[in-house]
Protein backbone atom coordinates (compact mmCIF):
# COMPACT_ATOMS: atom_id res chain seq x y z
CA UNK A 1 0.00 0.00 0.00
CA UNK A 2 2.68 2.23 0.96
CA UNK A 3 4.50 1.41 -2.31
CA UNK A 4 1.18 2.30 -4.49
CA UNK A 5 1.25 5.97 -2.56
CA UNK A 6 4.69 6.16 -3.18
CA UNK A 7 4.16 5.67 -6.76
CA UNK A 8 1.41 8.08 -6.91
CA UNK A 9 3.45 10.98 -5.21
CA UNK A 10 5.98 9.84 -7.89
CA UNK A 11 3.67 10.01 -10.86
CA UNK A 12 1.98 13.08 -10.59
CA UNK A 13 5.49 14.70 -9.36
CA UNK A 14 6.71 13.83 -12.86
CA UNK A 15 3.73 15.00 -14.89
CA UNK A 16 3.71 18.40 -12.79
CA UNK A 17 7.25 19.03 -13.24
CA UNK A 18 6.81 18.04 -16.90
CA UNK A 19 4.25 20.36 -17.15
CA UNK A 20 5.78 23.26 -15.49
CA UNK A 21 8.85 22.48 -17.90
CA UNK A 22 6.74 22.89 -20.85
CA UNK A 23 5.32 26.09 -18.99
CA UNK A 24 8.57 27.58 -19.23
CA UNK A 25 9.62 26.85 -22.90
CA UNK A 26 6.09 28.03 -23.45
CA UNK A 27 7.49 31.41 -21.82
CA UNK A 28 10.42 31.79 -23.45
CA UNK A 29 8.98 31.01 -26.77
CA UNK A 30 6.47 33.41 -26.47
CA UNK A 31 8.85 36.72 -25.38
CA UNK A 32 11.52 35.66 -28.28
CA UNK A 33 8.92 35.72 -30.03
CA UNK A 34 7.40 39.03 -28.65
CA UNK A 35 11.40 40.48 -29.33
CA UNK A 36 11.91 39.03 -33.11
CA UNK A 37 8.68 40.46 -33.82
CA UNK A 38 9.38 43.84 -32.67
CA UNK A 39 12.76 44.03 -33.97
CA UNK A 40 11.70 42.49 -37.48
CA UNK A 41 9.01 45.09 -37.66
CA UNK A 42 11.08 48.18 -36.77
CA UNK A 43 13.65 46.69 -39.17
CA UNK A 44 10.90 46.30 -42.15
CA UNK A 45 10.01 49.89 -41.08
CA UNK A 46 13.36 51.45 -41.31
CA UNK A 47 14.03 49.94 -44.80
CA UNK A 48 11.08 50.89 -46.20
CA UNK A 49 11.32 54.88 -44.93
CA UNK A 50 15.04 54.13 -45.98
CA UNK A 51 13.56 53.58 -49.46
CA UNK A 52 10.87 56.43 -49.10
CA UNK A 53 8.03 53.96 -49.91
CA UNK A 54 5.51 56.67 -48.82
CA UNK A 55 6.88 59.84 -50.27
CA UNK A 56 6.56 57.61 -53.69
CA UNK A 57 3.16 56.94 -53.30
CA UNK A 58 2.43 59.92 -52.52
CA UNK A 59 3.97 61.24 -55.52
CA UNK A 60 2.49 59.42 -57.80
CA UNK A 61 -0.95 58.58 -56.84
CA UNK A 62 -1.72 62.20 -54.36
CA UNK A 63 -2.95 60.05 -51.45
CA UNK A 64 -1.48 60.18 -48.09
CA UNK A 65 -0.67 56.74 -46.68
CA UNK A 66 1.65 54.78 -44.29
CA UNK A 67 2.70 52.16 -45.83
CA UNK A 68 5.91 52.00 -44.03
CA UNK A 69 4.62 51.71 -40.67
CA UNK A 70 1.39 49.32 -41.45
CA UNK A 71 3.50 46.99 -42.99
CA UNK A 72 6.46 47.00 -40.16
CA UNK A 73 3.16 46.62 -37.93
CA UNK A 74 1.55 43.81 -40.16
CA UNK A 75 4.83 41.83 -39.60
CA UNK A 76 5.41 42.86 -35.98
CA UNK A 77 1.89 41.05 -35.59
CA UNK A 78 2.30 37.93 -37.47
CA UNK A 79 5.32 37.22 -35.89
CA UNK A 80 3.72 37.62 -32.47
CA UNK A 81 0.77 35.47 -33.35
CA UNK A 82 2.89 32.20 -34.91
CA UNK A 83 5.07 33.17 -31.42
CA UNK A 84 1.77 32.37 -29.27
CA UNK A 85 0.91 29.62 -32.15
CA UNK A 86 4.43 27.63 -30.86
CA UNK A 87 3.74 28.42 -27.56
CA UNK A 88 0.97 27.00 -27.05
CA UNK A 89 1.96 23.96 -29.31
CA UNK A 90 4.38 23.76 -26.67
CA UNK A 91 2.02 23.58 -23.96
CA UNK A 92 -0.02 21.03 -25.78
CA UNK A 93 -3.26 23.48 -26.47
CA UNK A 94 -3.10 23.75 -29.91
CA UNK A 95 -5.53 21.90 -31.73
CA UNK A 96 -7.44 21.12 -34.89
CA UNK A 97 -9.60 24.28 -34.12
CA UNK A 98 -6.57 26.57 -33.36
CA UNK A 99 -5.02 26.14 -36.92
CA UNK A 100 -8.53 26.39 -38.25
CA UNK A 101 -8.61 29.63 -36.52
CA UNK A 102 -5.17 30.94 -37.69
CA UNK A 103 -6.50 29.56 -40.99
CA UNK A 104 -9.13 32.04 -40.95
CA UNK A 105 -7.45 34.79 -39.30
CA UNK A 106 -5.07 34.88 -42.21
CA UNK A 107 -7.87 34.19 -44.68
CA UNK A 108 -9.41 37.66 -43.46
CA UNK A 109 -6.11 39.77 -44.09
CA UNK A 110 -5.69 38.28 -47.51
CA UNK A 111 -9.72 39.19 -48.23
CA UNK A 112 -8.94 42.74 -46.71
CA UNK A 113 -6.00 43.32 -48.83
CA UNK A 114 -7.76 42.15 -51.56
CA UNK A 115 -10.56 44.42 -50.82
CA UNK A 116 -8.35 47.40 -50.08
CA UNK A 117 -6.66 47.25 -53.64
CA UNK A 118 -9.53 45.65 -55.93
CA UNK A 119 -10.59 49.90 -57.10
CA UNK A 120 -6.50 50.45 -56.96
CA UNK A 121 -5.42 47.98 -59.95
CA UNK A 122 -8.42 48.88 -62.34
CA UNK A 123 -7.53 52.84 -61.89
CA UNK A 124 -3.56 51.78 -62.03
CA UNK A 125 -3.99 50.36 -65.50
CA UNK A 126 -6.39 52.97 -66.54
CA UNK A 127 -3.67 55.34 -65.66
CA UNK A 128 -1.21 53.74 -68.07
CA UNK A 129 -3.60 53.63 -70.81
CA UNK A 130 -4.62 57.21 -70.65
CA UNK A 131 -0.73 58.03 -70.39
CA UNK A 132 -0.20 55.64 -73.68
CA UNK A 133 -2.88 56.63 -75.25
CA UNK A 134 -2.28 60.46 -74.73
CA UNK A 135 -6.07 61.02 -75.38
CA UNK A 136 -5.88 64.78 -73.50
CA UNK A 137 -3.29 66.49 -71.74
CA UNK A 138 -2.96 68.86 -68.78
CA UNK A 139 -4.91 72.19 -69.93
CA UNK A 140 -7.53 70.56 -71.90
CA UNK A 141 -11.05 70.73 -70.99
CA UNK A 142 -12.77 67.60 -71.19
CA UNK A 143 -16.60 66.26 -70.40
CA UNK A 144 -16.83 62.79 -68.47
CA UNK A 145 -19.70 61.64 -66.55
CA UNK A 146 -21.52 64.20 -67.01
CA UNK A 147 -18.23 66.73 -65.69
CA UNK A 148 -16.92 69.49 -67.37
CA UNK A 149 -13.63 71.04 -66.44
CA UNK A 150 -10.18 71.90 -67.11
CA UNK A 151 -7.74 68.85 -66.60
CA UNK A 152 -5.44 70.05 -64.15
CA UNK A 153 -3.16 66.96 -63.59
CA UNK A 154 -3.23 63.49 -64.61
CA UNK A 155 -1.92 60.80 -62.07
CA UNK A 156 -1.78 57.11 -62.40
CA UNK A 157 -5.04 57.04 -60.78
CA UNK A 158 -6.53 59.38 -60.90
CA UNK A 159 -7.23 62.82 -62.97
CA UNK A 160 -8.12 66.22 -61.88
CA UNK A 161 -10.36 68.85 -63.23
CA UNK A 162 -11.30 72.54 -62.15
CA UNK A 163 -14.52 72.73 -62.43
CA UNK A 164 -15.53 76.66 -61.63
CA UNK A 165 -14.16 77.24 -58.80
CA UNK A 166 -13.99 73.29 -57.17
CA UNK A 167 -11.31 71.09 -57.65
CA UNK A 168 -12.85 67.41 -59.17
CA UNK A 169 -11.32 64.07 -58.86
CA UNK A 170 -12.23 61.61 -61.27
CA UNK A 171 -11.12 58.34 -61.10
CA UNK A 172 -9.03 56.79 -64.22
CA UNK A 173 -10.91 54.07 -64.48
CA UNK A 174 -14.12 56.10 -64.46
CA UNK A 175 -12.53 57.98 -67.65
CA UNK A 176 -11.67 54.85 -69.56
CA UNK A 177 -15.06 53.99 -69.14
CA UNK A 178 -17.23 56.47 -69.68
CA UNK A 179 -17.88 58.82 -73.08
CA UNK A 180 -14.66 60.88 -73.25
CA UNK A 181 -15.21 64.49 -74.67
CA UNK A 182 -12.68 66.89 -75.32
CA UNK A 183 -14.44 70.20 -75.71
CA UNK A 184 -10.92 72.16 -76.37
CA UNK A 185 -7.11 71.19 -76.73
CA UNK A 186 -4.75 73.04 -75.45
CA UNK A 187 -2.48 74.26 -78.13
Amino acid sequence: MLNESFQFVKEKYLTLNSFFNNLIIAAIIFVVGLVVGRLAGSFIKRILKELEINKIIKKSTNVNVHIEENLGDAVSYIIYFFAAIMALTQLGLTTTVLTMIAAAVLIIIVLAFILGIKDFIPNLIAGFIIYRNQSFKVGDEIEVSDVKGKVVSIKLIETELKSGSDNIFIPNSTIIKSKLKIIKNKK
